[in-house]
């Protein structure tokens, strides 16, 4: 790290160490002792109850189902009692099948799949607490391992588990004041189970191929911006887990699985990950809005700021990002899509990327004095010079194509991204 990020970093640990005496102390428990507590995960034992339970509809097909033979029963002639019995059973089995039949593909043991991909295996880790420091998958206890199986279970079948203490936004660790740096903390438990969704979530994309590329093309540093935890966190001296602007950018990273979907919703996806980056960088251009500041001239916004613009006290949600939130300071403006500057697209970026197995890499330019993100897409060897580029004034007014009819899904009215590349 070079003198001047030396000195970005000092500067960020000492904004941290001023907010510890404000810490939120619940859920203050050891990660190991906290997966062994966890109860046998649902997704082996009760398939059906979870099945039901995300589908409610089917009980309500059950319920009318059974209705309608106990009507028949009391109102036809007994002659026909095997025929109703015979359709009734029938259309029962139909409903719960795919609940007490798991699909033909059965998600593999993770633990051999890991062994026999060595690379991927090393990428994958996490700095655990209380000085244990960082452990790579070889070098975790045996709960842990369950954990991340039980969680790629999930992700392969129904993309949900109890196991997992998500929510998104989670609550902020730190109690910040109006021009506090909007600084997020997690709580360890949160921390641990959003990064092992992650995990889970990628390589449950890798081997049921949701995406047309493979992370066994990737080099070790690619894998490692995929599958290492301090690629998404930061650990503090006092055990919470943070984002460091100058690393992850300035964007909280929602569940994999939203992300995840609105790729598929807005039909992201390529035949190529270029073609996937191309098709982010259009809507970003189409819909994204720089930030504003307003209160104390923070470059990067106070705490007041955020939660004026995306009702967050802390690092933006990239759910909000996404979803759309509303402006303290332009009202009249509605539902919009607001990103935290070049830093909040760099974090945006890297995760968003990640649910689809594309690696984003940070990369720091300075300009008189001030610090600027540029966006490393790894695998293609191709950069945005800044962040801000997809929005900025210069993209918005480049002339529209002539041919509209010629656009793809999830294409820009605005041209091809590729013009704003920089190799």
């Amino acid at each position: 790290m070079s003198e001047e990020k030396s000195k970005e970093r000092l500067i960020f640990e000492e904004k941290i160490e001023k907010l510890r005496s404000r810490l939120d102390r619940e859920n203050f428990e050891k990660i190991e002792d906290w997966v062994k507590k966890i109860e046998a995960p649902p997704i082996k034992k009760n398939r059906l109850l979870l099945f039901i339970r995300k589908k409610p509809i089917i009980v309500l097909f059950l319920i009318i189902i059974y209705s309608i033979s106990f009507i028949l029963f009391y109102s036809l002639p007994s002659k026909y009692f095997p025929y109703v019995i015979t359709i009734t059973v029938i259309l029962s089995i139909l409903s719960i099948l795919p609940c007490t039949c798991p699909p033909l593909f059965q998600p593999p043991n993770l633990d051999e799949w890991l062994e026999e991909h060595p690379n991927v295996r090393d990428a994958i880790k996490w700095e655990f607490p209380e000085g244990a420091g960082i452990k790579n998958y070889s070098k975790w206890e045996v709960c842990c391992k369950d954990f991340l199986q039980n969680a790629f279970e999930s992700a392969w079948f129904l993309r949900i588990w109890d196991g997992l203490t998500i929510v998104d936004p989670p609550p902020n660790q730190y109690d910040l004041d109006d021009d506090d740096e909007a600084i997020t903390g997690f709580d360890r438990i949160h921390a641990y189970s959003l990064y092992m969704a992650y995990v889970a979530h990628c390589l449950a994309i890798e081997i049921k191929e949701k995406v047309p590329w493979s992370i066994l093309e990737y080099n070790q540093d690619e894998l490692e911006f995929l599958f290492d935890g301090t690629q998404m966190f930061d650990l503090d001296l006092r055990d919470r887990y943070t984002f460091y602007k100058y690393l992850h950018g300035n964007a909280l990273p929602a569940p994999p699985d939203f992300t995840y979907f609105f790729f598929k919703r807005k039909g992201f996806i390529g035949s190529n990950r270029i073609e996937t980056i191309s098709r982010i960088i259009n809507w970003s251009r189409d819909n994204l809005i720089h930030f504003l500041i307003r209160h104390n001239g923070n470059p990067r916004g106070d705490a007041q700021d955020m939660e004026a613009q995306w009702q967050y006290r802390g690092t933006p949600p990239v759910s909000r990002i996404i979803d759309g939130s509303t402006s303290d300071f332009h009202p009249e403006w509605g539902l919009v899509h607001i990103t935290a500057g070049c830093f909040g697209t760099l974090g945006f970026y890297r995760s968003i990327f990640r649910s689809v197995n594309i690696p984003i890499k940070t990369l720091i330019t300075e300009s008189n004095g001030i610090n600027h993100a540029q966006i490393c897409f790894l695998s293609e060897n191709k950069y945005l010079w800044h962040g801000d580029d997809p929005y900025d004034a210069l993209s918005k007014a480049t002339p529209l194509p002539s041919e509209e009819s010629q656009l793809t899904p999830g294409e820009s009215l605005l041209p091809p991204a590729r013009e704003i590349y920089k190799i």
